[in-house]
């Protein structure tokens, strides 16, 4: 999937918010994986679940079904934008 389905899906406009706060951190973290590693900055760039991604989306699925404490809110702050861009990236099942 790429930017720009990503950004319709999760009702994002600017292209910088959806690069810093949800593709670069899931990137980092090996929580999703580009579909050309060799060419970054392509047009055609486009972004998959990776296993641990597909796991994490799993957990917290789960977790979703439980209430959190409000003390473990802020940590889990990068958590939920995880969660709506791996919610998103699962709707794509040519991607997975």
């Amino acid at each position: 999937m790429g930017n720009a389905e990503i950004r319709a899906r999760l009702g994002l406009k600017d292209r910088t918010h959806l690069r810093e706060r949800y593709v670069a951190p899931a990137l980092a973290e090996g929580i999703i994986e580009p579909t050309i590693p060799d060419k970054p900055s392509s047009r055609f760039q486009k972004y998959r679940l990776t296993a641990k991604g597909a796991a994490l989306l799993t957990a917290l699925r789960e977790a979703a079904k439980y209430p959190i404490p409000s003390v473990l809110m802020d940590p889990l702050h990068r958590l939920r934008h995880w969660r709506s861009l791996l919610d998103a990236l699962c709707r794509d099942p040519d991607l997975h």
